[in-house]
């Protein structure tokens, strides 16, 4: 019988590569290299780097249409955008990665309109819509298009989580 209890080491776990992976999961659609790129433009910009660096990534047409809750997954997104139903200013656009700017109308082609409504109002009466359209949005349902209308603020986000921005791009700490 062994008197003394034994120790067993517990492995130690690198948060900092957890926390990359999370957000790189979500944002499955972006290689790292274009997150590296997306900071270096973020910060060209005049303004708060993280406030532009979020702009540039929820503000891509394929987060745009899920956040706005009309898509039910990214890659049912990624679909639409692909078969070329999605409209940027009456323009077709079939670049996943495509930013939606500010005052941007997005729309829908005509023959999808019947589908995605369906799909939203299935959704909305059995409460399976995971976040509300974001207040920076003006949705207007019966002619279905988002009009991108002021910047989004840290509220708006609904799954905000306290991450550090500049170890995501790989930028080394400067405060």
């Amino acid at each position: 019988m062994n008197v003394v209890s034994s120790y067993t080491r517990r492995k130690r776990e690198n948060y900092r590569y957890i926390r990359i992976r999370i957000v790189k999961y979500f944002f499955v659609f972006l290689s790292y290299k274009q997150f590296r790129r997306l900071a270096k433009l973020a910060k060209l910009k005049s303004g708060l780097f993280e406030h532009t660096y979020l702009l540039f990534l929820e503000g891509r047409l394929v987060n745009f249409l899920y956040r706005t809750g009309f898509m039910e997954t990214l890659f049912e997104s990624f679909y639409y955008i692909k078969g070329g139903f999605v409209f940027i200013n009456s323009k077709s656009s079939s670049f996943i990665n495509q930013r939606v700017k500010i005052f941007d109308i997005v729309t829908f082609h005509p023959l999808i309109y019947p589908f995605i409504f369906f799909n939203y109002y299935s959704r909305l009466t059995r409460k399976l819509v995971l976040h509300p359209p974001i207040r920076c949005l003006y949705i207007s349902f019966v002619f279905l298009f988002f009009y991108f209308f002021k910047q989004p603020r840290k509220r708006d986000y609904p799954n905000r989580k306290f991450v550090d921005i500049y170890l995501l791009t790989g930028f080394p700490n400067i405060y």
